[in-house]
């Protein structure tokens, strides 16, 4: 599967290569695990995901699950819950895949997860005395709506992280047309540097979020973190964008005026036959 690959990152990718190739959709009424997803190669969420972390393991990549929600819009309501992925890369940290959704390398934010493998979170159990009626059932329900930013008690700490996630979106776009015009060949580490400071944003957003209700003042400085992080990103990327672009149209200034000088040069050069001729007609 792996076969020789070194890079850890690589491996992940053969991986998820082969669950997703590997594996046809169906819906399991009980999880059924890694071992019987390889066997018969259909399963859900839960098997895609299982299979993933086994064969990561397997590979000598750290790998775990995280389970919770899934919408496929910004706002609905579903009553079953999801699961997906992560592998671990030394010097980046978890790295989400969702392989039932065809995600690697990314998530979206309609995944909201509330359990993950490691570590271990403890269950609570519950007991039912039940002497008549019907049997208690086991159901949930869990609602995603978009809100207002006046929804916040302190209106600039939602209003910062807002700026700080709407500010990243053109930067990521940026870096994706940079790239196009071969930005992270001509100035890797200026995009390297972009990257890096969006990364840097949208981790002190996620600690803006976690910090909030225990300390407002703590949140609000990682919001402003996070802010200040996406608009250097997007002054960089501006800036990579623009140097390729100067790049491109030097070269095709140069390419255009070498091939103007040799059409002049062509049109200069007598033509041979005529050049004959006119020496005869001298002699």
């Amino acid at each position: 599967m792996v076969g020789s690959e070194a890079n850890p990152h690589q491996k992940a990718l053969l991986i998820y290569n082969f669950v997703v190739n590997h594996l046809r959709y169906e819906v399991q009424e009980d999880e059924m695990g890694a071992l019987w997803a390889l066997k018969n190669g259909v399963g859900d969420c839960s098997e895609y995901s299982y299979l993933f972390v086994a064969l990561c393991r397997a590979a000598g990549i750290p790998a775990r699950i995280q389970a919770g929600f899934a919408f496929h819009a910004d706002s609905g309501t579903v009553e079953n819950g999801h699961m997906w992925a992560e592998y671990y890369l030394e010097g980046y940290g978890w790295i989400p895949v969702d392989a039932a959704w065809k995600m690697f390398d990314q998530i979206d934010h309609r995944h909201l997860s509330s359990i993950q493998s490691v570590p271990e979170i403890p269950y609570a159990n519950y007991l039912f005395n039940q002497t008549a009626g019907k049997k208690p059932s086991d159901k949930q329900t869990v609602q995603l709506k978009q809100i207002s930013v006046s929804t916040f008690p302190d209106g600039s700490f939602a209003e910062t992280v807002l700026d700080a996630v709407q500010r990243v979106k053109p930067v990521e776009f940026g870096v994706f047309v940079g790239k196009i015009l071969g930005a992270k060949i001509l100035f890797p580490s200026d995009v390297e540097a972009v990257e890096s400071k969006v990364l840097d944003s949208k981790i002190h957003v996620q600690r803006a979020l976690d910090s909030w209700e225990k300390s407002s003042l703590t949140a609000l400085k990682y919001a402003s973190t996070a802010l200040k992080e996406a608009n250097e990103a997007l002054k960089g990327v501006l800036a990579v964008v623009l140097k390729a672009f100067i790049v491109y149209v030097g070269l095709c200034l140069l390419l255009a005026f070498l091939i103007l000088s040799l059409t002049r040069r062509g049109a200069q050069i007598p033509n041979s036959t005529t050049h004959n001729n006119v020496f005869r007609q001298l002699s």
